[in-house]
Order: structure tokens, then sequence, then C-alpha cells
């Protein structure tokens, strides 16, 4: 009785649709998203206009991903000052433990943790009792960090930034190198192609990292710098800073 015509009895009437998406790591741009709920293909729009002003069908368009809509009931229901009071004034957020931890999954922890507290405490540690000497955060547009910054409270908008919650361990048997091109690689595959510095500037970064000649510190991070500002959308921003946190973070590895 919460969805369809006249709710509990009232005035008010809402429609759910549920879409099967086609997948694609891109649809993570809420306008590219929009433009496959249209039956186009998943490339984003120019901003703005923003979607809250012109977004599916050219209609006024919220966009939230699950995460946020399952804590609306909760802060509702409990309060705001509840929901800061919970880790460092951020409330929660969902973790994707994987790599070499003893128990990867999914997991939601107070914000304000650290990276030691994910991987030890909750992740069991690595299995195989070789130490950790990288961590892949955020996901595939994410940023490398280094056992150094291990103890460094997880907070949005602080460095670490704990961004889509993404954590890949990566033991000592893992070149930086090597984890850097994956994720480029990724990025390279998953670029729509509409702007040229994301569509040609991540391959050229992959490229560049292909271990056949020494790395070009400063042509890596000038063309990095310029796939960052130029790139229409998220994908193309966030794709160089997993080499650029490499050579900032592990110079000697890169």
């Amino acid at each position: 009785g919460f969805v369809g015509e006249r709710v509990l009895g009232t005035n008010f009437s809402v429609t759910a649709e549920i879409r099967r998406g086609a997948g694609g790591f891109v649809l993570g741009e809420e306008t590219a998203l929009m433009e496959s709920l249209e039956g186009r293909r998943a490339m984003p729009r120019p901003k703005p206009p923003f979607p809250t002003e012109s977004g599916v069908h050219g209609r006024p368009t919220v966009i939230n991903n699950v995460e946020t809509l399952f804590t609306v009931p909760l802060i509702l229901g409990h309060g705001a000052e509840w929901w800061t009071g919970l880790g460092r004034s951020h409330g929660t957020k969902v973790f994707g433990l994987s790599g070499h931890v003893a128990r990867p999954g999914v997991i939601e922890a107070e914000l304000g943790l650290t990276l030691r507290d994910l991987l030890g405490h909750i992740g069991g540690g690595a299995p195989d009792g070789r130490p950790v000497t990288a961590v892949a955060l955020g996901g595939p547009s994410g940023i490398l960090v280094p056992p150094r910054r291990f103890d460094e409270p997880l907070v949005p908008g602080g460095n670490p930034n704990p961004g889509t919650g993404g954590i890949a361990a990566l033991h000592a048997g893992v070149p930086v190198a090597e984890a850097v091109r994956v994720l480029l690689d990724f990025n390279t595959r998953e670029s729509c192609g509409k702007c040229t510095p994301c569509r040609e500037g991540t391959a050229r970064l992959r490229d560049m990292l292909d271990g056949r000649a020494p790395v070009d510190r400063r042509a890596v991070a000038e063309l990095a710098d310029v796939v960052r500002v130029a790139s229409l959308c998220g994908l193309g921003q966030a794709a160089p800073l997993s080499i650029q946190s490499a050579l900032s973070e592990f110079p000697g590895e890169v």
C-alpha cells in the first residue's frame, strides 16, 4: 500500500518502475544512466543543465544510489543527531573488501575507522601471512595507499578519501606498477569514447607503463593532468588517480 494510486488513502500517488540495466562502469555517471534509461547509448551529457533541472525525458530528476536511499529511513527514524553521532560525525559507509584478506566481502562500518581496522580487525589480515604492501582504495578509479597511511581515519573528503568504498588489499607479491596497469586498462575499456582525453589519454597512460622502456615520469604526470582536467565526466577525471598516487607514494616501484 505504499506504492500506487492514493497511497494510504491520501491524494498522493507514486509509480515505481524497475529497469534492468545493460551494465557498464560509465553508468555510474548520472547523465550516462539517464541516456541509457531513455534507450540511447550510455554517454555522459554536458552539464549544465543538471539533472535536477532537466533530467530523464527533460523533466527534473533526482538520482541517488542504493546506499544513499538505504540511509534515509534510518536518519528519519532515529534523527540526524543519532546518525552524525556514528563514527566521526559522518555516519556509516559500506565497504567492499577484496584482494589479499582472509575474510573478503561487503561490510558496513562507522566512518572514521582506518584501513588497518578494515584489513586486520574486519578482514582478518592477509590469508598467507605475507604483509599487505598497498591498498587500492576507491574502486577502479581510486588511489593506491602505502602502509604508512593505514592508520589515518577514513572520512568523506579526507586524505585518504574512502571514495566509493572499494578496497583491494595487495600483498608483497603484486608489483604496484602492474596494479596500476590493471586499473588503467579497466578504465580504458570502460570509457564510452565520447571525449578524446578519456578515450585516448587512458590508453596512452596504460601503454606508457608497458615495461618496455623506463617510465618518463614528467610525461606521465602531464598527460594524467590533461585527462583529469579535460575529460567530460567522472570516469575520465578519476581514471589517472591510480598512476598519480603511485608516482607520489611509490616512486621507486613505478
